[in-house]
């Protein structure tokens, strides 16, 4: 199996890195977590809301769940509920440095995915029949920069969307 590699993501690995000393980690946290936790997925009947869509199913720690809805929910324009969800998490005990790593982590995921779609080969270039998939999704990984910079208070200028439309583009 060959491994792939995106040397984008080295400072934001090396972020988690750092970073991962300062989560409190506990058996406590490992719950049955969706994998795909968010507002599309909840229906309500007679007033009771259900879970649907649980193939994503795992045993994990449940912040990576509420790191990868906290995501979703802020990228696709319902911040106001990410922030609500995060208030509730900290009000119940948790901790807002321990679900930033999470976040992060998720975000992290989400380049990874984003890589794979516009780099199918390991010289790292951006083939023409995949310039309509990025196209799709910068607006998407450009929240996704931001959220980033937000959260861990630096910039990582190697996962700027701009910089891989300046490449498309030559």
């Amino acid at each position: 199996i060959e491994e792939r590699r995106f040397y984008q993501l080295d400072p934001l690995i090396e972020w988690l890195h750092k970073t991962i000393d300062t989560v409190r980690f506990s058996r406590k946290n490992l719950s049955l977590v969706h994998g795909d936790f968010h507002p599309y997925n909840i229906l309500v009947k007679n007033k009771e809301p259900f879970v649907i869509d649980w193939h994503g199913i795992r045993i994990r720690d449940n912040r990576t769940d509420l790191g990868q809805t906290s995501l979703l929910l802020t990228i696709y324009g319902s911040p106001d509920l990410r922030n609500a969800i995060v208030d509730t998490y900290v009000k119940y005990g948790g901790k807002a440095v321990d679900l930033h790593f999470f976040e992060v982590l998720a975000i992290m995921i989400r380049f990874f995915e984003f890589f794979e779609t516009i780099y199918p080969d390991d010289n790292n270039e951006i083939l023409p029949d995949r310039v309509q998939a990025f196209s799709t999704d910068f607006e998407t990984m450009t929240k996704c920069y931001l959220m980033l910079n937000e959260l861990t208070k630096q910039e990582f200028p190697q996962l700027k969307p701009s910089e891989f439309l300046d490449k498309k583009d030559k």
